[in-house]
């Protein structure tokens, strides 16, 4: 029993861990944006100071029409109501 010999060759088979991306992430991958995980992040972290941005611009430049010192249509009338 001692005397044991194998004819196949050794063979190893390497395995890689996938890792499953995010949608957000992987749709940039997929559209094209980013070639890769570590791009498609930085892609949307430009989308959200763009959009940061756009926001806060909207809201500085969005001011109400309405002026302040216009008499309202209480404050017209010329005789008191009895």
């Amino acid at each position: 029993m001692a005397d044991v010999q194998f004819t196949e060759e050794q063979t190893y088979v390497r395995t890689t861990q996938v890792t499953k991306l995010p949608p957000l992430v992987g749709l940039v991958v997929r559209i094209g944006l980013a070639k890769d995980r570590r791009g498609a992040e930085y892609v949307l972290i430009g989308i959200l100071v763009l959009a940061l941005i756009a926001t806060v611009c909207i809201w500085a430049f969005s001011g109400s029409d309405i002026d302040e010192d216009v008499p309202g249509p209480l404050e017209q009338r010329s005789a008191p109501i009895r």
